[in-house]
Order: structure tokens, then sequence, then C-alpha cells
């Protein structure tokens, strides 16, 4: 296991850390002490939570104790890359797209974490803020507020480990019916990935 970490940490300049299976930090690599702030003698045997610190494009906290990308991982389940604004050394946020690889030995688990920092989307012009203020509404709200009752059910059955498969047995639905609903929250939720998608479910009571 820690030949296969220094094999993938050799092999990308990019920000790495390793988690166990109850999420705690067991390696994390010298790019990711730099964008952390944080050694690997401070950060081993941390939760992962406590040091990643991730939030979501709305300031959302993304990671949590009851990790949705560990509990994907622990069922096996295939995690899509997604974006998360991590707290950089100095304090402030850094928007990183993360991919994760999970490594098998025995009954034992890694989830490792690749960090690519993106570069600082440009701020965004006052009259833009400011009408929005005034307006009182925001769109990803409303479409949040879109979604069918067919949708949070997939949604619903996604955030409680059914995948694609045994969620259109269950609803007695075609595959391509289910894939269509959840192309339809993802983008009325506005995110890339069921991951976030669940994450914000959670977050803002939709299941």
């Amino acid at each position: 296991m820690d030949a296969a970490y220094q094999q993938i940490s050799a092999g990308t300049a990019s920000p790495v850390l390793v988690t166990d299976e109850r999420w705690r930090i067991v390696a994390i690599n010298p790019e990711a002490e730099k964008l952390l702030g944080c050694s690997s003698q401070e950060a081993q045997g941390q939760p992962c939570h406590v040091v990643l610190c991730g939030r979501d494009r709305y300031g959302n906290h993304f990671c949590h104790e009851q990790c949705v990308v560990g509990t994907m991982a622990q069922r096996g389940e295939a995690v899509q890359p997604f974006e998360l604004d991590v707290t950089s050394a100095e304090g402030g946020k850094v928007r990183a797209a993360c991919s994760v690889i999970v490594l098998r030995d025995g009954p034992e688990s890694r989830i490792v974490h690749i960090l690519t920092p993106m570069p600082s989307a440009p701020a965004r012009p006052e009259l833009r803020v400011a009408s929005v203020a005034v307006a009182g509404c925001d769109s990803g709200v409303a479409n949040r507020r879109s979604l069918t009752p067919r949708e949070l059910e997939v949604l619903r059955l996604l955030a409680h480990g059914s995948d694609c498969h045994n969620i259109a047995k269950t609803l007695f639905i075609s595959l391509p019916t289910v894939r269509n609903h959840v192309h339809n929250f993802l983008r009325k939720l506005d995110v890339h990935s069921q991951v976030e998608a669940v994450a914000l479910a959670y977050r803002e009571a939709l299941i």
C-alpha cells in the first residue's frame, strides 16, 4: 500500500493526500503540505475534513464527518472528479479539482485524493452583484425548488447508496430514464457530479 502511494505521489506534481477507511489522513505529499500549510506530522491521524476544510462553490461545507466521497468509496462506487474550495496556507480559498483513487489491500483500503489547483475565477462585476441583491432571487435556488418528485426520488436513492441500475429496478423504469433524471437534477442544482448533488441535497434538506 505504501509503495502504491509513493508511486502515485511521485508521478504527479499535484497535492496528494491519503486517508484510511475511517477517513483519517495517513499520508500527504510535500505539494499538499505547501497548499494546506500543514506538515505531514501534523496531518497524520487527523480527520480529513479537519485538514482539508473543503467547501462548495456557494461557501457551504463540503467536507464533514459523514464524508460522501468516503461513503461512495466504501460501497465500491467510482467517484467522479469534482471541485471544491480548500483553505490555503495563507488562509485564503483555493479552488481545486479533486480526483479520487481507491486502493484496496484485503480488508484495508486507502482513498487517494489528488488535488489540482485551478486558476482563480475573475471577480464578478459590482453591477451584477447589486442587481442580484435587488432582485432577491438566486437562479440556483429557483432551480433547486423546481426538482420534480421523480428527480428527488432518484436523488434520495442515490444518497442512500443505490446506483443507477438498482434505482431503475426499484422504480421500475429504464436505465436511460434514470440517467436522464440524474442529468436533469445535476443541471438544476448547478453541480458537476452525483457526489456534489448528494452533499448539496443534505445541506439544504432536499431529501
